[in-house]
């Protein structure tokens, strides 16, 4: 994992559910124009999985995806 240039973030790890529809990773962008990166604690035990699923969530970020006004769908090409 790495740091995300310019962008202030926290990172939390958390148990998520199990089958929760996520590659264990979730982020979102709070008021104030932070991100908050959610990682599953189960990651910690996996951590070629964990890098995928950091670097996914950072793109979420760098892309802009939390005010493009594509569906999540679309996104996440899903």
């Amino acid at each position: 994992m790495s740091l995300i240039p310019g962008v202030d973030y926290f990172v939390c790890w958390t148990d998520f559910p199990e089958d929760n529809g996520t590659d264990g990773g979730a982020s979102t962008e709070n008021p104030d124009g932070t991100y908050t990166v959610l990682m599953d604690k189960q990651l910690l035990w996996n951590m070629k999985k964990a890098r995928r699923t950091w670097k996914h969530e950072e793109d979420h970020i760098l892309n802009g995806d939390f005010d493009n006004g594509k569906p999540i769908a679309e996104i996440e090409d899903i």
